[in-house]
């Protein structure tokens, strides 16, 4: 079987797998290839040839000009080599046509790669979370509000341009509209926003040069290829392919209400070296004993957190990891503080993961609350929120989310805080906090009673709210209403629980905006809203059949623009006919079960 992993981004995949075992009444286990792809991040060296474009083969790779430092110090300009040789840059220069900087004698940039020059390092190491390549004094500076960034050779004939916001086009060196910041009101910002080329989908690497606003990621001509966003610190380029494995591997679906605590603690229980977990939050007691239990064995546990989730960090949050750090354990934190202008790399942690012993990953759509894996008896029923794990042994799998893992909780960047017993945001709670160990219910009772199905968090566009399909189409239920048109069966079902439904970009108005399309065209197309287990669905799931194979996606990734964007996310996909087959029969029982009951709701998070 081949499968992906995705952080940030969905690609597509195929693989086979059959069923072997059966772990519980509400997990199987597969035997199968696995395939996986991490991304969202960066700009490192580019380390293979490019094709060269330009007659130079230097190009203004990417560009930093309104940066999250004071006065701006973090700006920066990457250089790229798209050549197949070596290019002496001695005695270029890098400016705006007003203020210029020399590069010094013996600047060579190799074939395929990369050069990061700034001029303050302590602010460029501050934001990048790595040195500078080359720092040149004086720095020319960028201005705001738009400028020119420009690059003569020795002889100083033009080699490369990028006009931005209100700058001013040098003859001949660029052409139309000027580039910008892609922007989003209360998503994206033009502040802290890396300007960078855009890559060719099937290469990595830069589009071929046309010195115009389309060569640019953040173009808005293109609703999949452009409209992006970067940001100092991701490694986009490193992560930029979902890396791709075919092996043969066990992998185990586990079903949130239902089993997901069950196994997840079995899985902490049976670690004996190391345990790295990723959620957007971590409220679990009674999975945060279990977690300080291993650490007290001698497992080195370490857990990475969003440092502020929506409605905040909770007393119940610090006080499971005052469990695990007292135990030994490390909890830590990405944050943001403006007071220190420390800027989080990535709008939320909301990738939901775990690493056990090196060689066994879980990755799944649940934060590890209890909400989502309740610890009751499941006997008389239980209660709780719609999500899916997939757990695999396969090695490369683990390998590629300990580089993920590594690359987040890398201490060089100064949005990582670890849990401080007296720290009055990221420490103990108050000292009369008691804990919630209650969990679970009655009200729902398992029902796994087939086409192309969703469970997602979806909106009819992206944008702002007041845009439209038109302008500010969303790819991901473009691409299904798009599979519906060639023939395909296609069912959505959304969550109801947390929906907004007077929202123009609520599930509500996804479904209204999908069903119009299916009526007016007569497709085979539905979306549906559901409540099936009480709290919502919080599953990310995709399911299709595809050429007579099932073909399954799990993972963190909602529909929205943020999420496929600006979070740190993560999802494996994997092609199962047998995983496929025993999930339809789940969303097939979901779709026909609703749970109505007034609820009380405070604190409640979504992600």
């Amino acid at each position: 079987m081949v499968g992906r992993f995705l952080s940030g981004s969905t690609r597509a995949f195929s693989t086979r797998g059959w069923l072997i075992d059966a772990m519980n009444p509400w997990s199987r286990t597969f035997a199968l290839g696995l395939g996986v792809a991490i991304g969202l991040s960066a700009a490192l060296l580019l380390s293979r040839s490019l094709a060269a474009t330009s007659p130079t083969a230097i190009l203004i790779d990417s560009v930093l000009f309104d940066g999250n430092a004071l006065n701006d110090a973090d700006e920066a300009v990457r250089l790229v080599n798209t050549g197949d040789a070596s290019v002496d840059l001695s005695g270029w220069r890098l400016g705006d046509g007003t203020s210029w900087v020399t590069m010094p004698q013996g600047t060579v940039l190799a074939a395929g790669q990369g050069i990061w020059l700034a001029g303050d390092l302590a602010a460029y190491r501050g934001e990048f979370g790595r040195e500078a390549d080359l720092q040149l004094v004086p720095w020319p500076g960028f201005a705001n509000s738009g400028d020119e960034v420009l690059l003569r050779d020795a002889g100083e004939n033009p080699v490369d341009a990028l006009v931005y916001l209100g700058g001013s086009a040098p003859p001949g060196e660029w052409f139309g509209a000027t580039a910008g910041p892609y922007r989003v009101a209360g998503v994206f910002g033009a502040e802290g926003q890396i300007l960078y080329r855009r890559r060719d989908p099937a290469t990595g690497l830069p589009v071929p040069d046309s010195d115009s606003a389309a060569d640019w990621a953040q173009s808005l001509d293109d609703p999949i290829n452009g409209r992006k966003v970067r940001y100092p610190g991701w490694e986009g380029d490193r992560f930029f392919f979902p890396p791709v494995i075919t092996t043969t591997a066990t992998i185990t679906v586990i079903v949130a209400p239902d089993n997901a605590y069950d196994a997840l603690a079995g899985v902490v229980r049976t670690a004996s070296d190391s345990i790295r977990l990723v959620s957007l939050t971590l409220e679990n007691a009674a999975l945060g004993e279990e977690l300080a239990a291993a650490a007290r064995r001698g497992v080195v546990v370490t857990v990475l957190l969003e440092g502020g989730p929506p409605g905040g960090i909770t007393d119940q949050e610090r006080y499971v990891c005052a469990l695990i750090e007292q135990a030994g354990g490390a909890c830590w934190f990405m944050i943001a503080d403006d007071a220190r202008r420390i800027h989080d790399r990535y709008r939320y942690m909301h990738a939901k993961y775990m690493i056990v012993d090196d060689r066994l990953a879980v990755v799944g759509s649940e934060n590890f609350s209890p909400d989502s894996l309740p610890d009751d008896d499941k006997a008389d029923g239980t209660w709780g929120r719609r999500g899916v794990f997939l757990m695999t042994d396969d090695p490369e799998v683990a390998g590629h989310l300990l580089a993920v893992f590594a690359a987040d909780l890398n201490t060089a960047h100064r949005d990582l805080t670890r849990w401080s017993a007296g720290d009055p945001l990221y420490g103990a709670p108050p000292p009369n906090f008691i804990p919630n160990f209650s969990s679970g219910g009655i009200s729902y009772t398992v029902r796994f009673p087939s086409p192309v199905a969703v469970h997602d968090v979806q909106s009819p566009y992206w944008g702002t709210t007041t845009s439209n399909p038109a302008t500010d189409p969303n790819p991901r239920l473009e691409a299904f209403i798009a599979a519906a048109r060639r023939g395909a069966t296609v069912r959505l079902m959304l969550d109801e629980f947390f929906d907004v439904a007077t929202s123009p970009v609520s599930n509500v108005a996804t479904c209204e905006y999908v069903n119009l399309i299916a009526r007016a065209e007569s497709l085979r197309l539905s979306c549906d809203t559901a409540n099936p287990t009480g709290l919502g669905i919080h599953n990310k799931m995709v399911l299709a059949r595809i050429g007579g194979r099932g073909y399954v996606h799990i993972g963190s990734i909602n529909g929205t623009e943020l999420s496929n964007k600006g979070n740190r996310e993560m999802a494996l996909q994997v092609q199962s006919d047998a995983a496929y087959a025993w999930l339809v029969t789940l969303f097939e029982g979901d779709t026909e079960h609703s749970i109505y009951l007034p609820l009380a709701m405070a604190n409640v998070v979504r992600g």
